[in-house]
């Protein structure tokens, strides 16, 4: 019979707890309310002296004021929806913790072992490969000796003056040429047979079921080394905001009112940021 695969369900009471059976309301009257400090903030399309100064300022501060309730009442509606997301992960920590602490030391045992295989398989390769080196070189050996004795026969033939001894050189260099070729035949199918023995694929899965990853893992011990290799690719740049404003703020205290900071290979832009405190609507 087929698992039911397990199931994490949240109840309320005996129902279980849904996105479509839960109603999210905003009381009518405060949306009402931030929507007429909405309307009546955008009368305000301008500042041109100091009195709309100020009643901007006052706009501003309502307006505050409004987000700060509207994010303090957004948090606190999602205050029993967190409890349950805690709850949740708390129920399938107890369930999977067992389970995970388990499947990790059977996956390290098969690390293990996995290990132990491409060990042994490595070492057989490099001793098939050392085999194969050998033959190769024994057949190349040979084939050099019979070429030698062949061109030895032959200017021992070419030298020779009597008919007789002539015609025993020249069996002897027949002898001789024949060899070498067998020699080289014999270099040829040992090069043939070593092409047989090289894998053409990759080797044999060593997890049914499942993969072997030959993972790297890397940690920055020099970055100076790094930069002066040129190896700009390994690394990423991200700028440290916090050194960077510390720095202009050191520089802005030293330098003269008519003179920006500067940072090497670094653009600075320099905005306005103008904030307010909550405030009670002004009557």
């Amino acid at each position: 019979m087929e698992e039911v695969p397990i199931q994490i369900v949240p109840l309320f009471g005996d129902e279980p707890i849904t996105a479509s059976n839960v109603t999210i309301s905003i009381n009518g009257s405060d949306r009402a309310r931030a929507i007429a400090a909405v309307e009546r903030c955008r009368t305000t399309t301008s500042i041109y002296d100091a009195d709309s100064f100020t009643h901007a300022t006052r706009l501003a501060g309502e307006l505050k004021s409004l987000l700060d309730e509207i994010e303090l009442s957004r948090k606190s509606a999602k205050t029993p929806f967190t409890a349950i997301g805690r709850a949740i992960d708390g129920a399938a920590s107890n369930v999977a913790t067992p389970v995970e602490t388990e499947h990790k030391r059977v996956l390290a045992l098969l690390n293990g072992y996995v290990a132990k295989l491409e060990t042994e398989r490595k070492e057989e390769e490099r001793r098939q490969a050392a085999a194969r080196m050998l033959a190769q070189a024994q057949a190349d050996r040979k084939v050099r000796e019979a070429e030698a004795a062949q061109a030895k026969a032959q200017k021992e033939l070419q030298a020779a003056q009597d008919e007789i001894e002539r015609a025993r050189l020249k069996l002897v260099a027949q002898q001789r040429e024949n060899m070498l070729l067998q020699e080289q035949l014999a270099r040829e199918l040992q090069a043939d047979v070593d092409e047989l023995g090289k894998p053409d694929e990759a080797p044999r899965g060593l997890i049914p079921g499942g993969r072997v990853d030959h993972l790297y893992e890397f940690e920055l011990v020099d970055v100076a080394a790094t930069v002066k290799a040129g190896c700009w690719r390994l690394v990423k740049w991200t700028l440290d905001i916090m050194a960077c404003r510390d720095s202009v703020k050191n520089q802005v205290e030293m330098l003269p009112p008519d003179q920006e900071p500067t940072l090497p290979g670094i653009k600075i832009t320099k905005k306005l940021n103008v904030s307010v405190k909550a405030a009670a609507r002004i009557k």
